[in-house]
């Protein structure tokens, strides 16, 4: 237990052993159309409960979100920093500035990217390679493809305070590819933060 997210590691089970925060955001995802973002639902109550923990350090700790589905289809396709870092996934957090302590160089709202090839990663829970760990596929597939997985997004050093209001948080992600489903069909995926 440690108060920064660790790096993804090609070691088994890598995603699912780590300790998550208790209630899932649910993401009722839209069909997705290729080149086009999504933005998640608020997922305020997560971060807050990342950045209210008693080691956290604004500046120099890790923020890793997990989004699953565990059975059924559809699913979507996201860009990846491995496919396109400029497309990679981003956090947005905005927070009350008068919860920042004084004399802070921190700003008032948050958006940052991933930054490197470790900070997302796809751990396999079904099937025959179940707790396989991938970090250099150019797709992240979220929900079942052929198999079940969970998707990992890690972003470094995030600059908010210990104890800041969270006012608004989410996940912006870029489609690959476009939905594979029916335009009628809606996945829902949960999202929770890792308690590090």
């Amino acid at each position: 237990d440690s108060d920064s997210a660790a790096t993804f590691a090609a070691q088994p089970k890598n995603i699912t052993s780590r300790t998550l925060t208790g209630t899932p955001i649910a993401w009722g995802a839209q069909p997705w159309d290729k080149g086009a973002t999504y933005t998640s639902p608020d997922l305020t109550p997560v971060v807050t409960k990342i950045v209210n923990r008693a080691g956290w350090c604004g500046g120099s700790s890790s923020l890793v979100f997990v989004i699953s589905k565990a059975d059924g289809t559809p699913y979507r396709l996201s860009k990846t920093y491995d496919n396109a870092p400029f497309f990679a996934p981003t956090l947005n957090v905005e927070y009350e500035i008068k919860s920042v302590p004084k004399d802070t160089c921190i700003q008032q709202h948050y958006s940052g990217q991933l930054i490197a090839d470790v900070d997302d990663a796809e751990e396999m829970y079904s099937g025959t390679d179940a707790g396989s760990v991938y970090l250099t596929s150019d797709t992240l597939e979220l929900g079942v493809a052929t198999e079940a997985r969970l998707v990992g997004f890690r972003f470094r050093d995030v600059p908010i305070s210990k104890d800041a209001k969270v006012l608004s948080a989410s996940l912006i992600l870029t489609a690959r590819q476009p939905s594979k489903d029916a335009k009628t069909v809606a996945p829902s995926f949960t999202i929770k933060g890792e308690k590090s």
